[in-house]
């Protein structure tokens, strides 16, 4: 860390700054004749001249205090630093200057003529803005501050939607079951500010938030803006316990509660019940949703680009950004969960290599906080703080389906990141798209309503699809338009698919041959992921995992993590390997009192090694409703066996698939301590879960331990014996330290040892406090 006495830097800027002296001097002088600059953008354009024949590091310091950004801060190829050495721009030492988007909201006076459809408890608490003027004149806002508070847009009460609109009696709706809602009486109206009411969609794992363009309240039809994911009926949900899947937002109806506000754009007037008698002075509108971007030249169809090289963002606070706001032009990336390449980020790289976002804090937004864009290599993103913001904490978002694979070699290392996806629900910790070789360690991910982790690629029905950017795609915005031309021809992949569709993955070789043709175009591979902490994660969204991978390239690691308390009712598992996938080792990681299963693997060579899995109970809902109410169980297992093979068929040694190669499950401890648990699962057909078609793996040295059953389980490896596996697995007490307080290390005489099974080093697990502040540039 840089101390006072360090202080030596070529700039410096400070709110009492002005850019028009040296910026050569940390405070003004007597004089007051010269000293620090005022502004970054001054700084930038400034050390642009500094870095002509570049012999040495140059470094901006930033005093204390908040910036206000009007305009995007971008950095382009003229500000690369040059010749091996670094371009810094650091927080002054014991300082923490705030770069931020809010624009102050003034002239605040009580409303006198209060709407009809205002609730009564919010009559004579009401207070009325102008808005003011923002980037290009605008006055639309998804979000508001109270200083570094966050406030919550007025929410009506959740209902669920009827059966889809009949296109027969509305020849107008282009896709009616995406584009068009059918509601219960009285839930929607045509309110006067229509323009600026959205409606939430949710369903087990995904989140719309789109505009309405009109709403007919005799036939009970509203139609968005755009189309939503999934068709807007009862929302999707296997764990049943979404009684309200639709609102609305933005609507005086709902402006009930101190905090809440309403928008009317049309009249440029902003409503607020403050929390306290009158509105602060620290009331602000976001004017950004991107504040600083780094863009190289980007040659977004041809095979080269040429990135920002050496920059270096340290110690500073980037905050008050908008929520994003999705467009008929919006290509998702999997399933909605964010846009790919889109400027909805606080911090954003698009092409650049080797810069370095440290120790800094992205906060208090309504978007995404960090992205690394198209061609982004050997960045690195160490020891930062991401908390409190509407949609992803940190995306790689590579290219899609093509040869272009250049968003890798970066590191995701010693960051804290809690409360994203606050806007959007299915925003996610840590994101990587079309990424590899990447090393992402000693994370500590929680309290996020969805999942904490995810790899994925392209999905390789993609491939044989027309670009298809707009609405009237068959799935709406997802992975469309990533597809590159050099791909091939369409025509080809329809023949491969239709292929696989005369033979639904019934048949091994078919598969494996298909897999063969994806592979070159899937550039998530050779990822590590280790020494990572999660926990309570998945808190309000269901059909997720702490950690998910899908549609990957081979040579991904998933080790040494630790994952646990995860305490939501729709998790899938711990770790998931879902969809395409093979080539995949989990291995020496620790999985504790999560209510979902263990690992969930899927299809081949996908290997669990040396993980503990301890503890993850029934899921039970005991207020899903109906008289009497239900109680729900649902249980993924220890280990859930799904698509062993295809689905379920074994895969047997051939050309495309070699000796050797099927799933592998070994040397792990399983300690469940319900007798309900079971310690495989396979899939479910109807309401009844399957048997494990374990036979089809490779499973042996575990060791398996039923609490409180008398045989400590020895019946269930009897079972698995008699299907073939489990040859020198055993059933015995592991020996923990103390499983009742949660200390998982083994005592020296355990048994697991003797089956081979290595201790864990846990304490190399989660975010550690003694890395460095500051490190150079690699």
């Amino acid at each position: 860390m840089l101390h006072d006495q360090d202080a030596q830097a070529d700039l410096f800027v400070a709110t009492s700054g002005d850019d028009s002296w040296s910026g050569k001097l940390p405070e003004p002088n007597a004089e007051r004749t010269d000293g620090p600059l005022a502004s970054l953008a001054r700084a930038r354009d400034v050390v642009r001249q500094l870095k002509q024949g570049q012999d040495r590091d140059i470094v901006t310091l930033i005093r204390g205090g908040t910036y206000s950004l009007a305009d995007t801060l971008v950095f382009g190829l003229q500000d690369s630093a040059e010749n091996g050495y670094s371009i810094i721009y650091a927080a002054y030492p014991g300082e923490t200057p705030v770069l931020s988007a809010g624009v102050p909201v003034g002239g605040w006076r009580q409303l006198d003529q209060e709407p009809e459809d205002l609730p009564e408890r919010a009559k004579g608490h009401i207070w009325v803005a102008d808005v003011p003027a923002l980037k290009d004149g605008g006055r639309g806002f998804f979000t508001l501050f109270d200083g570094d508070e966050r406030l919550p847009r007025a929410r009506a009460a959740g209902f669920q939607p009827n059966d889809p609109p009949d296109p027969v009696q509305d020849p107008s709706l282009e896709q009616p079951e995406y584009d068009a809602l059918s509601f219960p009486h009285g839930t929607l109206k045509n309110w006067p500010n229509l323009e600026d009411v959205e409606l939430v969609w949710r369903s087990t794992s995904y989140m719309n938030i789109l505009g309405l363009s009109s709403v007919d309240e005799q036939t009970g039809i509203a139609k968005t803006s755009l189309p939503a994911q999934l068709p807007l009926t009862k929302a999707w949900n296997f764990i049943d316990n979404i009684r309200a899947s639709c609102w609305v937002e933005n609507v005086f109806d709902a402006l009930d509660t101190p905090g809440e506000w309403v928008l009317d754009s049309r009249a440029s007037k902003l409503y607020l019940w403050p929390k306290e008698d009158v509105p602060g002075d620290r009331i602000l509108v976001p004017g950004l949703r991107e504040l600083v971007r780094v863009e190289g030249d980007v040659d977004f169809d041809g095979p080269t680009d040429r990135p920002v090289r050496g920059l270096a963002f340290k110690g500073l606070t980037f905050t008050h950004g908008d929520r994003d706001l999705w467009t008929r032009d919006d290509v998702a990336i999997q399933h909605d969960w964010d846009m790919y390449d889109k400027a909805n980020a606080l911090l954003r790289f698009r092409g650049a290599e080797q810069c370095l976002i440290q120790q800094c804090r992205l906060c208090n937004s309504g978007g995404t906080a960090l992205r690394l864009d198209l061609h982004c290599q050997n960045n690195r993103i160490v020891g930062n703080l991401i908390d409190h913001v509407g949609g992803t904490g940190i995306l790689l978002c590579g290219y899609g389906a093509g040869t272009k694979d250049v968003n890798k070699g970066n590191e995701v290392v010693n960051n804290h990141i809690h409360h994203c996806g606050e806007l959007y629900w299915h925003g996610i910790g840590i994101f990587v798209w079309q990424s590899g070789e990447n090393r992402i360690t000693n994370n500590l991910i929680h309290h996020v309503p969805y999942d904490a982790m995810v790899l994925s690629g392209v999905r390789p029905y993609i491939l044989a699809r027309q670009p298809c950017p707009g609405p009237h795609c068959s799935t709406p915005r997802e992975n469309n338009s990533t597809r590159r031309q050099d791909v091939g021809d369409v025509a080809k992949w329809e023949r491969i698919l239709e292929t696989r569709r005369r033979l639904p993955m019934l048949d091994p070789e078919v598969l494996v041959r298909y897999m063969r043709e994806v592979e070159p175009f899937e550039h998530v591979r050779d990822n590590l992921v280790q020494d990572n902490e999660i926990h309570h994660a998945l808190e309000v969204l269901g059909d997720g995992n702490a950690i998910y991978l899908s549609d990957t390239g081979k040579g991904n690691v998933i080790r040494r993590n630790f994952i646990h308390h995860m305490t939501g009712l729709g998790g899938q598992s711990a770790i998931r390997t879902d969809a395409y996938i093979t080539d995949t080792l989990i291995t020496d990681n620790i999985i504790y009192q999560c209510n979902c299963g263990g690992l969930n693997l899927k299809h081949w060579n996908n290997h669990a090694e040396n993980n503990m899995i301890v503890d993850v109970p029934d899921i039970i809902d005991e207020d899903i409703g109906g008289n009497p109410p239900r109680i729900q169980r649902l249980s993924f297992g220890y280990i859930s066996l799904l698509q062993v093979g295809a689905f379920g068929i074994p895969l047997r040694p051939n050309e495309y698939m070699p000796q050797g190669t099927s799933l592998r499950v070994q040397r792990n401890i399983m300690v469940k301590t319900d007798p309900s648990q079971v310690f495989y699962r396979s899939h479910r057909v109807g309401n009844e879960w399957q048997e494990a078609r374990v036979a089809d793996c490779d499973i042996d040295w575990n060791l398996y331990f039923a609490v409180g059953e008398s045989d400590l389980g020895e019946s269930h490896l009897q079972r698995y014996r008699g299907l073939g596996v489990d040859r020198h697995s055993i059933a015995a007490d592991p020996l923990f330290v103390d499983l009742a307080n949660g200390d998982l290390r083994l005592k020296p005489e355990s048994p697991a040892f003797e089956l081979g099974f290595r201790a864990i080093d846990a304490g190399r697990i989660g975010r550690r406090e003694d890395w460095p502040m500051y490190s150079p540039v690699s």
